[in-house]
């Protein structure tokens, strides 16, 4: 378990830089923010973003590790509230496995836009997500709020708790289809929690 976080932290940083360096270029800002911005303000920006780097590794590496922790916190709590008595260390390695799932779409990110030759805008790069609700539709067609419901729904939430599912039905003396149910409730209650943690974020701040 221990090899796994710490490759997929090492994958997190690489993404993080091929984020930075080949997707979010000096281009992309001055095209994006050109008509909000002064060229001397743009420059200060993208000063502070090379200066500051480091602040978007560590943010990496701390927001993979507090959420690996809360889900794995949320299902040891949903078993021992079923009377179901197991260690903490199992279900974290289950967890840490699945949410290597998560890495795909930051993989298929970074790969198209470094590799088209095509325009694109900040706002593009944000709003991207493969695999998701959001992907079907134009951005355009939906406020900034709408946005983040329809990235929530996607394939790699469906298959986290696909496998999570499989993996707790030893919990449920067998029964993949008990456990998937007990999953979606736990699981799926919690990201709707956090996705209008999100939505009033998004709200109050635009």
């Amino acid at each position: 378990m221990r090899l796994l976080i710490i490759i997929n932290i090492i994958v997190l940083i690489v993404l993080t830089w091929a984020i930075n360096s080949l997707v979010i270029t000096e281009s992309v800002l001055t095209e994006s923010l050109g008509e909000q911005l002064s060229s001397y303000q743009i420059k200060d920006i993208i000063d502070g973003a090379h200066k500051f780097i480091w602040i978007d590794y560590l943010l990496s590496v701390f927001g993979y590790i507090i959420k690996i922790l809360c889900v794995s916190s949320l299902f040891y709590a949903m078993l021992h509230l079923s009377d179901i008595k197991v260690k903490f260390k199992p279900i974290l390695n289950s967890v840490v496995f699945a949410y290597t799932i998560f890495l795909i779409p930051l993989i298929i990110r970074v790969i198209v836009f470094a590799t088209t030759s095509d325009t694109y805008s900040l706002d593009e790069i944000h709003n991207y997500s493969f695999g998701s609700l959001m992907s079907l539709f134009d951005i355009n067609d939906f406020e900034p709020w709408a946005r983040v419901g329809f990235r929530s729904i996607n394939i790699w939430e469906v298959l986290f708790v696909i496998y999570i599912s499989f993996q707790f039905k030893e919990y449920y003396d067998g029964s993949v289809k008990v456990a998937a149910e007990n999953v979606v409730i736990v699981y799926l209650t919690a990201l709707l929690l956090w996705t209008s943690f999100l939505v009033f974020l998004s709200v109050t701040l635009s």
